[in-house]
């Protein structure tokens, strides 16, 4: 649940840097969009690496036992 909720929030905030929609100047002068758009960009690398890694251990296991 917590990962869904992370993987939103940063999906989200990457779309929003994305787009350019958070240009509040004060909000702005403390933010690197580009380090935002990089650690949403990150997050999800590694969330779908390690889902493909956790299916492909599944599916290892399981042929194993057939």
């Amino acid at each position: 649940m917590f990962e869904a909720n992370l993987l939103a929030i940063l999906e989200a905030i990457n779309e929003l840097v994305h787009l350019e929609l958070l240009t509040d100047a004060e909000f702005a002068a403390n933010v690197n969009f580009s380090s935002l758009r990089n650690l949403a960009s990150n997050e999800l690398f590694f969330i779908t690496l390690i889902n493909l890694a956790s299916n492909e251990l599944f599916l290892y296991y399981f042929k194993s036992m057939l």
